[in-house]
């Protein structure tokens, strides 16, 4: 049987729910597509695509989908792209010349020149090696089955050592179940990668066999920094992105995120060091003659360690809002119940 991940159960039940509102409905297919993007499970994907079919992310959940697929088992998609719409602000003054990382898939010359020559390649801010750990037990009932799905769930952030300002995201999720009626799934792993260039830009991405899923193929544009992180500072792009196994899946994005505040990252967590500081991001993708259009001001960038809060934070499908548990944390949605234990944070320089 195929892998049963996180959300799975309680988005099933959610499809049940009561009739919502269009606002309702958007502003659900945001959360939805935040959650399963952060948390990198296939399952969340699968759910999110249940859900919304059709939504803004689709394209995105689909290529997630395929990341963390076997080779043979993969399915048409398009990759998943952080913020938002194209900007003519100039680079930040403060760069300096940076070598390229070694990446597990190929960007063209082209592609390189338009990243060295931009301010978010070449500015310089300290990126922490992050891991995220923590197991998520969810209890469903469906008709006259009770399913207990068991998700363990590690995530390590890595700054690349061969090149500042770009980051590995590693996600290693082990999945188990059991049912009512004696049924019993054997323990399965799914594993992707992901490379970022300043916690903005989606380089590309790798499956478990790492095999190259999707990447860049184009920039048309890229200006500006998030870094140094103050308020004001403004990161704009707009690039193709290929998606490697059907070019029809392919899409290009406008993308803009710029700084609006600055808060104690411990009013986010206690477990958060320094200052975090708030995005207010917009996008623009079209794939396939379907333009879509988002925005948030959700997210934060925690500045002494280089990571957005989002790659931390476990989903509250009934807050819908991002977490940062205290060891352990509970809450339920629908007719699933989901326990967070073990939720730990550890930092290596």
């Amino acid at each position: 049987m195929r892998t049963r991940l996180l959300w799975t159960a309680c988005l099933l039940a959610a499809a049940t729910s009561l009739p919502i509102t269009a606002a309702e409905k958007r502003d659900g297919d945001e959360e939805a597509w935040i959650a399963a993007r952060d948390a990198g499970a296939a399952a969340g994907f699968k759910a999110y695509l249940k859900e919304f079919p059709k939504g803004r992310h689709a394209a995105a959940a689909r290529v997630k989908l395929a990341i963390l697929a076997d080779p043979n088992g993969m399915q048409p998609a398009t990759p998943a792209v952080t913020a938002t719409t194209a900007s003519t602000k100039p680079d930040a003054p403060k760069a300096t010349a940076t070598s390229r990382p070694h990446l597990p898939f190929e960007l063209s010359e082209d592609v390189w020149n338009a990243i060295e020559k931009s301010g978010l390649a070449r500015a310089t801010h300290p990126h922490k090696t992050v891991e995220i750990a923590y197991t998520d037990i969810t209890d469903s009932d469906f008709a006259k089955l009770h399913v207990q799905t068991t998700v363990a769930i590690n995530k390590r952030i890595t700054p690349l050592a061969d090149a500042q300002n770009y980051q590995e995201v590693n996600d290693r999720i082990e999945t188990s179940w059991t049912n009512s009626n004696g049924g019993r799934g054997a323990p399965q792993t799914s594993s992707s990668r992901s490379y970022y260039l300043g916690s903005f830009l989606e380089l590309g991405a790798v499956n478990a066999d790492g095999n190259a899923v999707g990447r860049l193929s184009k920039i048309h544009e890229l200006q500006g920094s998030l870094y140094p992180l103050h308020i004001g500072a403004e990161v704009s792009a707009r690039f193709d992105y290929e998606y490697v196994a059907n070019r029809d899946f392919s899409s290009t994005v406008a993308t803009k995120c710029r700084i609006i505040a600055k808060v104690a990252a411990s009013t986010l967590s206690p477990q958060l060091p320094g200052d975090a500081w708030q995005l207010s991001c917009q996008t623009t993708t079209v794939m396939n003659g379907k333009t879509t259009e988002t925005a948030s001001d959700k997210q934060y960038i925690v500045g002494d360690w280089g990571v957005t809060y989002h790659q931390l934070g476990v989903f509250d499908l009934t807050k819908k809002a991002m977490v940062i548990p205290d060891g352990r944390y509970q809450y339920k949605f629908m007719s699933s119940s989901h326990n967070i234990d073990g939720y730990r944070i550890t930092v290596r320089d």
